[in-house]
């Protein structure tokens, strides 16, 4: 089960395709087919795929400070459980007269309230991964402490080392982090009993069911910093050899034409062209022109139109 953008399926996928060639049978809820498909992967597309952002939502995002970005998370995450758990596809699988048994069930862990698997499928073994560095709320999760006087929060990467400011800073984040999801904790609770059944237990007991964390972050690229055995960085797990020939025929063409140098730039699967302001979509089309003779390609996400590349 992994969000619904492009950048966390890749990151998912690494791991459920592997899994599937060493000979496990794997049941895999995506919002994307994967590239290859062993004969033990069962993949099934869920309805909310790639409905993660909403135009409302995403200018709130874009104009909010640090501190609004860390509560509107936090509303985020409410919306996408009651959207995600409510699809077809997870209600045949909450559907208690569908026996089902797993032996490890695998979470792209954002929010609690998909530990409620836990609890529906008797408590096997469930392994949490993250897309991300190691976070505030993956040490939360496997109870790693915190060291925000030489480790910068999430949201705000200042440079290592930090000065006295940026600590105490850093050091507020935490708290309100934390703060905020004390203050959301009900709402997930409820959020289980209502899609989990009233005997699940609360989220705090679900959260002791984690085994293992699975983050994406290289330990030579970063700062040093305290981790429990349970949590295990595995930056680049996702890398592998380019395959050129997966590359579109008419974009290799113009990549090859492109005797000065090309640039490609992609905005992912969230960043829309209805979300950015025309002023500074403008600004950026005038920016990528400017590098003339040097080519640009675009990804689709910045025209309004249904396009599968923009060339400048």
């Amino acid at each position: 089960m992994t969000v619904g953008t492009m950048s966390h399926h890749i990151w998912m996928s690494a791991l459920t395709v592997e899994l599937a060639k060493r000979g496990h049978l794997v049941t895999s809820i995506d919002i994307h087919k994967h590239s290859e498909n062993p004969p033990t992967l069962n993949t099934t597309v869920i309805e909310t795929a790639f409905k993660l952002s909403h135009p409302e939502f995403m200018k709130r995002w874009s104009a909010a400070t640090v501190v609004q970005q860390i509560s509107l998370m936090q509303e985020m995450v409410e919306k996408e459980c009651i959207r995600d758990l409510g699809s077809p596809t997870m209600q045949r699988l909450l559907d208690p007269a569908v026996e089902r048994t797993f032996d490890l069930v695998i979470i792209d862990y954002y929010t609690d309230c998909m530990l409620g698997f836990a609890h529906r499928f008797n408590y096997p073994g469930m392994l949490a991964v993250s897309p991300f560095p190691i976070s505030p709320w993956i040490d939360d999760l496997m109870y790693n402490p915190q060291v925000p006087s030489i480790l910068a929060h999430t949201m705000q990467p200042f440079p290592h080392p930090m000065n006295l400011w940026q600590r105490a800073w850093t050091l507020f984040l935490h708290a309100h982090s934390k703060l905020m999801v004390w203050w959301w904790r009900p709402v997930q609770d409820g959020l289980i009993k209502r899609f989990f059944g009233e005997d699940a237990p609360s989220v705090e007991q679900l959260r002791q069911h984690v085994h293992v964390a699975l983050v994406n972050e290289n330990p030579v690229l970063e700062a040093a910093r305290p981790l429990p055995p349970s949590l295990i960085p595995v930056g680049g797990m996702h890398v592998k050899p380019a395959d050129l020939g997966r590359i579109p025929v008419d974009l290799r063409k113009w990549m090859d034409d492109s005797k000065e140098g090309f640039i490609f730039v992609s905005f992912g699967s969230i960043v829309k062209g209805q979300f950015i302001d025309p002023a500074k979509k403008r600004a950026l089309v005038d920016s990528f022109a400017a590098l003339a003779p040097v080519r640009v390609a675009v990804d689709t996400f910045l025209v309004e139109e249904d396009v599968h590349l923009a060339v400048l």
